[in-house]
């Protein structure tokens, strides 16, 4: 599909002798909305790192905005935003401050503050990031 932003084929992961991944094929297109459901131990959160090129998958391909997430890992991530679930962010610091580390990480981020103000999350800015609620 001309339009598809994410394309995996019979993506598998394995941990040893446990497949974590197993035969995942997945189609998004463009402007189209997905939620991964299911119980801890699925391979959400698995599936997603392989997806981003943070995890090599044993098994399958994988396309993201055209890109292959590992081999062209570092043009996949400077188009994309992803928050997971472990981070080696200090806990206090504050949202704005963080916000500004991921930006230095870019050749070419947007400002974070102009982000909070677009996205009405100004009243964050001095909150620790780790007391933010999911949505925030």
């Amino acid at each position: 599909m001309v339009d598809a932003a994410i394309c995996a084929t019979g993506l598998s992961v394995r941990f040893g002798s446990l497949e974590a991944v197993a035969s995942v094929d997945l189609e998004v297109r463009a402007g189209q909305v997905v939620a991964l459901l299911g119980p801890n131990g699925a391979g959400k959160t698995t599936a997603v790192e392989t997806l981003l090129g943070y995890r090599r998958p044993d098994g399958g391909t994988a396309r993201v905005l055209g890109c292959d997430p590992v081999a062209d890992h570092g043009r996949l991530v400077a188009k994309v935003g992803a928050m997971l679930q472990r981070g080696g962010v200090w806990p206090s610091l504050p949202a704005r401050e963080a916000l500004e580390l991921f930006a230095s990480y870019y050749d070419d981020p947007h400002d974070p503050v102009a982000l909070l103000d677009r996205l009405e999350l100004g009243g964050c800015a001095r909150t620790p990031w780790r007391r933010l609620s999911g949505g925030e």
